[in-house]
C-alpha cells in the first residue's frame, strides 16, 4: 500500500480553500485543516476599533463545519501578535514613508507560509496547499520550482505571491491553479458547500470599509496629526493648491485631489520630507522605467544579466515589455521597452531618474 502525502489545507471559510481541500482528497492527501486567526479586531495604537473583514467567528464555524463533512482535523492558530507587528505596523509605516504597501503580499510569505511552514516542521507535515488561483510547476532544466500564473486570468492570483522562495514553493500545492472560478463555484454546489456562493472579499482585511485614510488616523493618531495639511505642487515645485497630509495620497491618484488647474492632474510623486505631493497632466505621469529593491528571484537566479519579459507595476495590470539590469547592489534597474506614446495628449513617456 502506497503511503499518503500529508498535507495542511489552509481554510479560510471561503469557496475557494473549500474546494480546494475536496480537490487535495481526491488526489489522496492526508490532510488536516487550518484556520489561521490572523485578528481579532480592527487594531489601532490604543485597542480595538470595531469587527474586521476576515478570521471572524462564521468564518471559522463555516472552515470547520466543511473539514468535520470531508473527515478530517482541523486547527486554528492565532498569529494575531506576529500579524499585527509585521503586517499591520508595516503597512502605516510604508504609507507613512510616502509609500503604497501591499499588506498581502507580505502577509501571504510572513504569516501564510513562513509562520504555517514553522507549526507544520513540528507537526511532520510536508506540503501546503491552499485556494490561490496560482501554479507552481519544476523546471528540470534549470532545476528551480516556477510561479506561474492561474488559468483563470481574471482571478490569477500569483502577483501577490511573488515574495514566495523555493523552499515555500517546492511545499506548496495549489489545486485551483487550472481552474477557472464558475468552475470552482459549480463543484461547491454540488458538494452541497453552504459558501458555493459566498462572494470573494474585495478590502484590505484590516482596515473598515478599505478606507485607509481613516485607518492610519485612528491606528496612529499622533503621527497622522503631526503631518497635518501640506501643497500641491507641479515639477518645478509651483504651489497649486493644499491637501490634507502627503499620507492620504498614493502615486497615479487622480481622484479626490479637489484641484482646479483647468485640466485632470495625477499624483506623479509624494515627498513625506516637505509634505509635499506633486501632480502633473496625464502626459507626464508615465516614466520609462524605475529601479527595484528588495527583489524576489524566483524562476531564475538573479545573476547579473539582461533579462526580458513582462512586467506588472499593480495587481490589475496588463503588463508591459521591459528588460531587467540586475546590479551588484542587489537593486534592479527596469526598462519599459514597451511603453508608447500616451494616445490622448501626444506625449513621449518621460525618461527614468533614479
Amino acid at each position: 500500500m502506497v503511503e499518503r502525502k500529508n498535507a495542511v489545507i489552509a481554510m479560510s471559510g471561503g469557496v475557494d480553500s473549500s474546494v480546494a481541500a475536496w480537490l487535495m482528497q481526491q488526489r489522496e492527501y492526508a490532510l488536516t485543516g487550518v484556520t489561521l486567526k490572523l485578528i481579532c479586531d480592527v487594531f489601532t495604537k490604543d485597542g480595538a476599533v470595531e469587527d474586521s473583514s476576515c478570521c471572524s467567528v462564521e468564518d471559522i464555524r463555516r472552515a470547520k463545519d466543511n473539514c468535520r463533512v470531508y473527515g478530517f482535523p482541523h486547527h486554528v492558530l492565532n498569529f494575531s501578535k506576529a500579524f499585527r507587528e509585521r503586517i499591520v505596523d508595516n503597512f502605516a509605516e510604508e504609507y507613512f514613508l510616502g509609500r503604497t504597501p501591499n499588506p498581502c503580499v507580505i502577509c501571504n510569505r510572513e504569516m501564510k507560509w513562513t509562520e504555517l511552514l514553522q507549526w507544520m516542521d513540528g507537526q511532520g507535515i510536508e506540503y501546503l496547499a491552499t485556494g490561490h488561483y496560482a501554479q507552481v510547476k519544476y523546471n528540470e532544466e534549470s532545476g528551480r520550482y516556477e510561479l506561474w500564473r492561474g488559468r483563470d486570468r481574471s482571478k490569477d492570483q500569483s502577483y501577490v505571491l511573488w515574495m514566495l522562495d523555493q523552499d515555500m514553493l517546492k511545499r506548496t500545492v495549489f489545486p485551483l491553479g487550472d481552474m477557472e472560478k464558475p468552475e470552482v463555484r459549480r463543484i461547491a454546489a454540488e458538494l452541497g458547500l453552504s459558501n458555493a456562493d459566498k462572494a470573494d472579499s474585495q478590502d484590505i482585511c484590516f482596515v473598515p470599509d478599505n478606507n485607509y485614510r481613516n485607518f492610519l488616523e485612528a491606528y496612529d493618531a499622533r503621527r497622522s496629526g503631526e503631518i497635518g495639511p501640506g501643497n500641491f505642487v507641479d515639477i518645478h515645485g509651483r504651489v497649486l493648491g493644499r491637501h490634507r497630509g502627503y499620507y492620504h495620497y498614493t502615486v497615479g491618484q487622480r481622484r479626490g485631489l479637489a484641484l482646479a488647474v483647468g485640466e485632470p492632474v495625477y499624483v506623479k510623486a509624494i515627498l513625506p520630507e516637505s509634505n509635499e505631493v506633486v501632480v502633473v497632466p496625464r502626459g507626464e505621469l508615465v516614466n520609462r522605467g524605475c529601479v527595484l529593491s528588495r527583489a524576489n528571484w524566483v524562476s531564475v537566479d538573479g545573476s547579473e544579466r539582461v533579462y526580458r519579459g513582462q512586467v506588472k507595476i499593480r495587481y490589475r495590470h496588463g503588463g508591459i515589455a521591459a528588460e531587467l539590469h540586475p546590479l551588484k547592489s542587489g537593486k534592479i534597474v527596469v526598462n519599459f521597452t514597451g511603453c508608447r506614446r500616451i494616445r490622448d495628449t501626444g506625449s513621449e513617456c518621460s525618461h527614468i531618474r533614479w
